[in-house]
This record gives structure tokens, C-alpha cells and sequence, in this order.
């Protein structure tokens, strides 16, 4: 039986438009919203998100990111607020996310 991935996600146009504010220095990026900051390390590519109160809820593991043959990987650390996700305590409930898509644009 193969297995199948389900995410909860919205289709490009129903995401509501955020106004972001972009600061950048020679090692970091961070983006900021009124509810989400994401902090990224150029070096070497470390992601990690903060909700308003500076608590970090999503960031990559000591393994980071990994490229090769043509894909890239990474290992995620993804706490259980249901505040970063709405909709993520009702996904798992019904059994029909196992993973979470964060889409930044």
C-alpha cells in the first residue's frame, strides 16, 4: 500500500496580503510581520520562526539543510502552538495532515 502526504494549505489566491518589513546584514535575513518573524542564517542557511511574543515555535535541527542529487532536505523542530496554525489541531485530529507547509511570499 503506498502511503500518501497530506498538507493543509490554501490555494496562491486566497492567502490574505501581509505587510512585511525586510532587515538584512552580511549574515542574516529577517522577515517581520505583526504576528511572525522569520529569522534566517546565511552562512549556513539555518530558518527560525518566532510568534509575537519572541517564542520560537518552528527552526531547523542541528542537521539543517541538506542538498544533494538533485533535492534538497531539511529537518524541522516544529512546536505545538496551535496559535502559529489554526488550522493544524484540526488537520491532525481527522488524521489528514502530518506536516505543516509554511509559505512566505
Amino acid at each position: 500500500m503506498q502511503g500518501r502526504e497530506w498538507a493543509v494549505t490554501l490555494d496562491d489566491a486566497e492567502w490574505a496580503k501581509v505587510p512585511f518589513e525586510v532587515r538584512e546584514t552580511e549574515a542574516t535575513v529577517e522577515i517581520e510581520t505583526e504576528e511572525i518573524r522569520v529569522f534566517i542564517q546565511r552562512q549556513n542557511c539555518r530558518i527560525t520562526c518566532f510568534d509575537k511574543a519572541n517564542r520560537p515555535f518552528a527552526q531547523d535541527a542541528d542537521m539543517g539543510i541538506d542538498w544533494g542529487m538533485g533535492a534538497v532536505a531539511a529537518w524541522k523542530q516544529i512546536a505545538a502552538f496551535p496559535f502559529a496554525f489554526p488550522l493544524l489541531p484540526y488537520a491532525q485530529k481527522k488524521k489528514i495532515c502530518t506536516k505543516v507547509d509554511v509559505k512566505i511570499i
